[in-house]
């Protein structure tokens, strides 16, 4: 019996891919009609220029929750997925939650995108390897020193995130993000779903990291851990702007393996 997969938000990458390696018979790959560009669209060039119903999709989070819902009931599908990071991987969570499908819960999903909650949970796990965290205002306290980071509390590719190297630069934060449109998709997940109650359309200020970035890439299934890979975060020279994943990893195999 053939099994139906809904990927939401589908990047370029996963029509093509997944049009070509996916043969087999038992499975069939149905396609959400909203690309993973909108909210960058949405930023970088205008609402204005999307259709009538790209803008619903933008502008109210329960259009583009309830849409993923009608296409899934539609056709009867076995199983909701997403390779995007947001709003993908958010929607993919609510959708599977309300109709009673295997995935990641939503709590655990948002808790790792809202910036100010992943670094509270990770100075519980990790205090050792986990910098000072706070919320933002213009006037930073003697608890924190100079160099920092300020940066939203959601955001992508580090878009508004500023380092901040003397007191006096405090002054040029654009606390007006320009980021609205994702942080009201993140509050509607946050108060229907979680009990996060921070506002994610604020920003943290939080000290440096100091070395060489990389991912461990993997998945948890029930109780399982599994690992496929480790990839190396290139950034753009002489920043802390991410620019692209490599594979294979650079790191020496020993630290690989451990």
């Amino acid at each position: 019996m053939t099994k139906r997969l809904l990927i939401v938000c589908p990047t370029v990458r996963d029509r093509l891919e997944l049009t070509h390696h996916v043969t087999d018979s038992e499975i069939e790959i149905i396609f959400d009609i909203y690309p993973d560009t909108l909210m960058e669209s949405a930023i970088w060039q205008s609402e204005n220029e999307l259709l009538c119903d790209e803008k619903k999709f933008v502008q109210q989070p329960s259009f583009a929750f309830e849409h993923i819902i009608k296409t899934a009931q539609q056709y009867k599908v076995d199983g909701i997925t997403s390779t995007d990071d947001y709003p993908g991987s958010a929607l993919v969570a609510a959708a599977c939650e309300t109709l009673g499908m295997p995935g990641s819960s939503l709590q655990s999903i948002l808790s790792c995108q809202h910036k100010y909650y992943a670094r509270s949970i990770l100075q519980q796990a990790v205090p050792e390897a986990t910098v000072s965290c706070k919320l933002f205002t213009h006037d930073i306290d003697d608890t924190f020193s100079f160099p920092c980071f300020v940066k939203p509390i959601k955001s992508f590719f580090s878009y508004k995130a500023h380092r901040i190297n003397a007191q006096d630069e405090l002054s040029y934060i654009d606390v007006d993000s320009g980021l609205s449109v994702i942080a009201l998709h993140m509050n509607w997940f946050l108060y229907r779903y979680t009990d996060i109650s921070i506002d994610a359309s604020g920003f943290i200020v939080e000290g440096l990291i100091h070395g060489t970035q990389f991912n461990v890439d993997g998945y948890v299934q029930g109780s399982s851990i599994v690992i496929l890979g480790i990839v190396d975060s290139i950034m753009y020279p002489e920043t802390g702007c991410f620019l692209r994943f490599e594979y294979p990893s650079k790191l020496p195999q020993t630290v690989q393996k451990e």
